[in-house]
């Protein structure tokens, strides 16, 4: 009878420590470190992705003559405003601007600093 009550304390016990540390474990994929503490949506990551590759995808298609230098500079813009926005939501912190450069590579900020697709010149 003895040793029941003491089974039946020590599962209570353990009960309480899994529903009291459960804070401070931190889910699967969820990054460790500085922002182990900061919920990341996996949509977020998903848009983040999106934006990043959107950018990459832009350049490549101004290079390749597929859209004009106007729509480069309109769409470059709106899209880096965006990904900047959603690292600080996400990643938090200054420089955000410097990171979206760092993520998709150098590219432009402006169709001036892309080279001119074949058969058409450089704009400006």
């Amino acid at each position: 009878m003895t040793g029941l009550l003491i089974m039946g304390i020590l599962l209570i016990c353990a009960a309480v420590l899994f529903v009291l540390a459960s804070p401070f474990r931190r889910a699967p994929g969820e990054p460790a470190g500085p922002e182990a503490g900061v919920p990341v949506r996996p949509a977020a990551r998903d848009e983040k992705e999106r934006l990043l590759q959107g950018i990459a995808d832009l350049r490549f298609d101004y290079e390749a003559g597929k859209i004009s230098a106007a729509d480069f500079d309109d769409e470059n813009a709106r899209l880096r405003a965006r990904a900047a926005a959603l690292l600080e939501e996400l990643e938090g912190g200054p420089s955000t601007a410097e990171r979206v450069t760092r993520r998709v590579g150098s590219a432009p900020t402006s169709a001036s600093a892309v080279p001119a697709p074949e058969g058409r010149s450089s704009p400006g």
